[in-house]
């Protein structure tokens, strides 16, 4: 525990590991929405991606945004929410 902020503290090699992880997480979270997208008819939305995928909305809509962006899903605004389907 850090006595100045009280907060547990990590060793620095501790957190470079988890940094080497996360481009590989990633990864796979885009493989996991994209094969989510497959497996349905209609367009889903971003909540429905982040139940399924069991992350957090903000996480499944930067993901769908990334791939959005890679020209991979399209996805579009209706009312209040964000639908996306396969390209």
């Amino acid at each position: 525990m850090n006595p100045m902020s009280g907060h547990k503290s990590y060793p620095r090699d501790t957190l470079m590991g988890y940094a080497k992880e996360v481009p590989y997480l990633a990864a796979d979270l885009d493989h996991r929405v994209l094969e989510y997208l497959r497996e349905q008819d209609w367009p889903v939305t971003t909540e429905m991606v982040a139940k399924r995928l069991k992350v957090s909305w903000n996480t499944a809509q930067v993901h769908l945004y990334k791939l959005m962006a890679e020209g991979r899903v399209k996805g579009k605004r209706v009312g209040r929410q964000n639908q996306w389907a396969l390209k």
